[in-house]
């Protein structure tokens, strides 16, 4: 969710600025603003957590949160955040990463044969580091403004967080930049200005949501296609062993979380690298510093843990995390649509009218009701010979032309309205 304002003067150093990463940009043509400066930060508990709660709110981007997955110094991330700041006032702000990454993971199996032949003669060429602002443990780009911003003051800090991250990218050497999984809603508004300064777009993996305007899950799965009904309603009623429970604390139970997940994870159809894994201590971290937001729904059969849901509470939405289940446990309990009713039953009893169910298995999702909303991974490397060739292969990738379940839906894709936020 980031645009480059034409109109905002580009920012300049600012004076004496020790490290380099702080820049003062003066009003944009005709906006009576004090002078903005936005700061690099090595980690988001530089910010204060009150400073950041004003931007974000009580959401998936929490301070808490932010700060939990930069503990997770694993699967070759590293964290930090920039902020913009009117005087000493944080106004804007957005969560920052940096990886080493094989530049042909979106594009065709040809590309990819040629990415393996220059990653064993040239690996220079394949393997880059990246910059990012987003979250790599986050479906969406999440940022925050200061409430109350009309759109004028709401573009000049977005061209100062920007021009910000172009300055640090230069600094550390850095050619290639991106935006991670852009909505398609604030696509709609930014793609020009993104484009006028040298990025480009390139399909990510929707996010698939689920609307929940219903009384009572029975009026839930009454909605749902005949087929899908009786299905779903055989398979709870095979279900009756299992026991729910949700809990605040993964205390006692680090080692079977994880392993679960491990399971779960070698069961997936597709993966993506380091975006598509969590380091071991990732749900016990979450957990402890998430300030309550995030929980976890337990799954037992018995005496055995059977699965479970790592799942945060967000404003008027539920965001499912991770889910972990035993094999083959699961099958024989139908624990995966245990889950699912759980979580249907959870948000409306709690008064959350949306569930977010993320980025994978998207031929259920669609049979259990879900619209898809389309996302936007923005790229651009700054150089010289290589930045060229970037942009014309970037129109050749596509994640989401990777997933098997989105091709085998093809133009029978439940994709929302564009300015239908997933939220």
């Amino acid at each position: 969710m980031i645009i480059h304002d034409p109109l905002a003067a580009t920012t300049q150093a600012a004076n004496g600025a020790a490290n380099g990463n702080e820049f003062a940009m003066p009003a944009a043509t005709g906006i009576a603003l004090s002078a903005l400066n936005a700061r690099v930060h090595a980690s988001v508990r530089e910010i204060p957590r009150d400073a950041w709660a004003r931007l974000f709110g009580n959401c998936a981007a929490s301070w808490d949160y932010a700060a939990a997955s930069e503990r997770m110094a694993a699967l070759g991330f590293t964290f930090g955040a920039i902020g913009t700041y009117e005087g000493d006032t944080l106004i804007g702000a957005v969560p920052m990463f940096r990886l080493d990454y094989r530049l042909d993971q979106p594009l065709g199996p040809t590309f990819k044969a040629i990415g393996g032949w220059l990653d064993r003669h040239a690996p220079s060429w394949i393997t880059m580091p990246v910059l990012g602002l987003g979250s790599p443990l986050s479906d969406q780009c999440e940022m925050g403004f200061m409430p109350g911003l009309d759109e004028t003051r709401r573009r000049a800090v977005f061209s100062a967080l920007l021009d910000a991250m172009l300055r640090h990218a230069t600094t550390e050497r850095i050619r290639v930049l991106v935006l991670k999984d852009l909505t398609d809603a604030d696509q709609a508004w930014c793609a020009g200005d993104l484009a006028a300064s040298g990025f480009s777009p390139i399909p990510s993996l929707p996010v698939a949501t689920l609307d929940l305007a219903f009384a009572s899950t029975d009026a839930y799965i009454a909605s749902l296609l005949p087929k899908m009904r009786q299905d779903l309603r055989r398979k709870l009623r095979q279900s009756a062993a299992v026991r729910i429970e949700y809990r605040d604390t993964i205390e006692g139970l680090e080692d079977e979380i994880a392993a679960l997940y491990a399971a779960t994870h070698a069961h997936r159809k597709t993966s993506y690298d380091s975006f598509d894994d969590v380091p071991r201590d990732y749900f016990q971290q979450v957990m402890a510093t998430a300030g309550g937001s995030a929980r976890l729904q337990l799954m037992w059969v018995g005496v055995t843990l059977g699965g479970f849901n790592l799942f945060i509470v967000d404003r008027d939405r539920v965001i499912g995390k991770y889910l972990g289940l035993r094999y083959p446990l699961s099958r024989e309990h139908n624990l995966y649509f245990v889950n699912w009713i759980e979580m249907v039953r959870y948000c409306i009893e709690h008064g959350h009218r949306t569930l977010h169910v993320g980025q994978s298995s998207y031929a259920l999702k669609v049979r259990l009701g879900c619209k898809l909303h389309r996302s936007w991974v923005y790229c651009r490397h700054t150089g010289l010979v290589r930045g060229p060739l970037f942009r014309v292969l970037s129109q050749y990738a596509a994640f989401d032309r990777m997933d098997p379940d989105l091709r085998a839906l093809g133009a029978e894709a439940p994709y929302a309205d564009p300015d239908q936020r997933a939220a």
